[in-house]
């Protein structure tokens, strides 16, 4: 049982007398005993947390934020912290409550990194298990905005308060990792869940997020599906070329997924490593091949200054 319990004990003591003293211990005596439990622990169980369906949360007023590889609808009383900044590997855009800092919205994008979402919760976790007062909440496979993702939920110390966070990893058509994380205080998380599931459910991610280094010709393309049976959005591939099993083109070789709903590559392709060489249009003609990244100055160099 759960709480302060009250055990009364009735003791009869009918004119018995102790071996030590001739005192008479009166009859009827009645004894209270009061035993107090530890309160319950935190939200462990998946019954005690919100679903992975979106919550629709009455929020007066919404402001929009356009990245390069996403869109997103926040509360307006909110305010973008970071947008898109570089951290090395990724990048990281918050967008924080401008009263409470710890009620926020966080979106890292990680161009190209092609890594199974429960693999990068792993790798996330790794890093906060010997953090005061972490616990794990939720930790399991789900499917986010269309995508195959994994959640992890937790809690966990910082800077002297008891935080509440919700993670969702996936990776887009286009080969890019994404980290979708809200928080807000213990306490207080399952109140605000409303509002921060409403604004991570409003992500609009692009069929094809714009390389910042593309320069948008899509010329080539026209004129090679011109005279190749293409898939029907060819252009918005983002590797190299490649036919897939039922004969038909995929611009996204290299990427996982291509050709997927074409019964997948087709066996025997020349794929090139990185750094080397392929015949995008099958004319003898070769170009540089850089992974998924695409010609940075528009001269056809593809790995020009990179590893």
């Amino acid at each position: 049982m759960i709480g302060r319990i009250a055990l009364v004990l009735a003791l009869a003591l009918a004119g018995s007398a102790c071996a030590e003293s001739n005192e008479e211990v009166g009859q009827n005596q009645t004894v209270t005993v009061t035993v107090t439990e530890p309160s319950p622990p935190l939200e462990t169980d998946e019954s005690s947390v919100e679903p992975d369906e979106p919550v629709v949360a009455d929020v007066a007023s919404t402001t929009r934020f356009d990245g390069s590889y996403f869109s997103v609808e926040y509360p307006a009383e909110w305010s973008v912290d970071t947008a898109e900044e570089s951290k090395g590997s990724y990048l990281d855009t918050t967008i924080r409550d401008s009263v409470d800092a710890t009620v926020m919205l966080r979106i890292d994008v990680a161009p190209g990194s092609y890594e199974d979402p429960e693999t990068k919760a792993a790798e996330v976790e790794a890093y906060l298990v010997d953090e005061p007062g972490y616990r794990r909440l939720r930790y399991h496979r789900t499917v986010f905005l269309g995508y195959d993702a994994f959640r992890w939920d937790f809690i966990v110390e910082e800077d002297g308060v008891l935080l509440r966070k919700s993670d969702i990893f996936f990776t887009t058509e286009t080969g890019d990792g994404v980290a979708v994380l809200v928080q807000a205080p213990a306490a207080h998380y399952r109140r605000l869940a409303p509002k921060l599931e409403t604004a991570r459910h409003s992500i609009i991610i692009p069929d094809a997020a714009a390389d910042p280094g593309d320069s948008g010709d899509s010329e080539g393309d026209v004129e090679f599906c011109e005279t190749h049976d293409c898939i029907e959005n060819f252009e918005e591939g983002n590797g190299y070329v490649v036919q897939c099993r039922d004969g038909t083109w995929s611009q996204s070789g290299g990427i996982r997924g291509a050709c997927s709903h074409h019964g997948g590559v087709a066996d025997g392709q020349n794929v090139p490593s990185v750094g080397g060489t392929y015949d995008p249009n099958n004319d003898g003609s070769t170009t540089n091949w850089c992974g998924a990244s695409r010609d940075g100055d528009g001269d056809g160099l593809w790995c020009e200054g990179r590893d």
